[in-house]
């Protein structure tokens, strides 16, 4: 993707050859803002081209919301889209019409002397008269609705999920299509506000809130950085590094503040409820070192806060570590799993950081 944004070459043809969007990764070449770029870097006239796999006859709702969200989105760039029908859908984009009928198509590979051995002309005549062409066509025509892929919102590959579940646990995929997110995290958030009240299970709430905050955090700023900049390991582990290094840093912070514990704590969470709204409405394509600055800062506030929570418990040391590192790792594994799989995709990056502000300000509730 950072070769289709930097080059100044333009094509007759640019081929997508890649698998289906399952992942994040993979996601973000299946976005309206990808197909921009591509757009951008065809000719006149040139022809824009991907592969989705699909089913030969019938089409689960699944398989038709995962390739209508990809349809739709290349219908938000593209005036003319067509869509070639088998087990693996084939969609050609263009500035111009497409033509499709196969006589014309097979004149003019005759005039070029093109001799293939697969894509022949009568080959070229049963794909595009089959009953499947046209059925192919309005199937996806009629998924006006769905959701666009997006970079901010990618949310092709958690339908790709969703249709991996269908696949072998139907019933499990049925339950996830009809999962009222927005619902379900207000009535977590009701409930966390609740247990904040309860004093015993304040301080652990806060570092359990803390760890998923900083996980969640660290999945959006990676996600965010690979959209805008590629997957460059390198400097990806950059990023995780940053990241590290603001957890040791934090954490001897957070022992010389030990004596003011309380305040010390409201001010780690004012930083994560700061740190996720900047993170909202941060732009894709910021510098390289804003990423590495907001995973310092992350990883910074994740590293002060457990000494300070240490010493706001009291008593026995040992058994409050203990107990809070558990709060802290069950947070965190929260946070990695329902940020990646369900928040990212089905909220969009810049509302996933607003709802880790949330969860800061039900840790503020906590100790106030």
């Amino acid at each position: 993707r950072r070769y289709v944004q930097t080059t100044d070459q333009t094509f007759d043809v640019v081929i997508l050859d890649l698998p289906e969007p399952s992942t994040g990764a993979l996601n973000r070449f299946y976005t309206v803002e990808f197909f921009v770029e591509a757009r951008a870097i065809l000719n006149p006239d040139g022809v824009f081209s991907l592969g989705l796999p699909s089913a030969e006859n019938y089409w689960s709702p699944e398989l038709a919301r995962r390739n209508g969200s990809v349809y739709w989105a290349l219908r938000e760039v593209f005036p003319q889209v067509l869509a070639l029908p088998g087990e693996h859908n084939f969609f050609l984009a263009s500035d111009r019409p497409l033509p499709s009928d196969p006589a014309v198509l097979a004149e003019r590979m005759g005039e070029r002397g093109v001799a293939p051995l697969w894509v022949t002309p009568a080959y070229i005549e049963y794909v595009l008269t089959t009953d499947r062409f046209t059925q192919v066509q309005a199937e996806l025509e009629g998924m006006v609705g769905v959701r666009r892929n997006r970079d901010r919102w990618p949310i092709c590959y958690y339908y790709d999920l969703v249709l991996w579940l269908s696949r072998f646990y139907p019933r499990l995929a049925r339950q996830t299509q009809e999962l009222p997110l927005e619902v379900v995290l207000m009535l977590v958030l009701v409930g966390l506000v609740a247990l904040a009240r309860w004093r015993r299970l304040a301080v652990g709430l806060v570092v359990a809130a803390v760890g998923l905050a900083e996980m969640a955090l660290e999945v959006v700023i990676l996600f965010a950085f690979q959209v805008g900049h590629g997957t460059l390991y390198g400097r990806v582990s950059l990023v995780v590094t940053a990241f590290m290094a603001g957890l040791v840093a934090g954490a001897l912070a957070g022992r010389r503040l030990t004596r003011w514990a309380r305040p010390a704590l409201l001010g780690v969470l004012g930083g994560v409820i700061g740190l996720a709204g900047l993170l909202a409405v941060l732009p894709l394509n910021a510098p390289e070192v804003a990423y590495l600055l907001l995973a310092l800062a992350a990883g910074g506030l994740a590293g002060m806060a457990f000494p300070l929570a240490v010493a706001l418990v009291g008593g026995e040391e040992a058994r409050a570590a203990g107990l809070l590192y558990a709060a802290d790792l069950a947070g965190g594994c929260l946070g990695a799993l329902a940020t990646a799989t369900l928040l990212v995709p089905l909220l969009g990056l810049g509302q996933t950081a607003l709802a880790v502000a949330l969860v800061g300000v039900v840790g503020l509730i906590a100790i106030l």
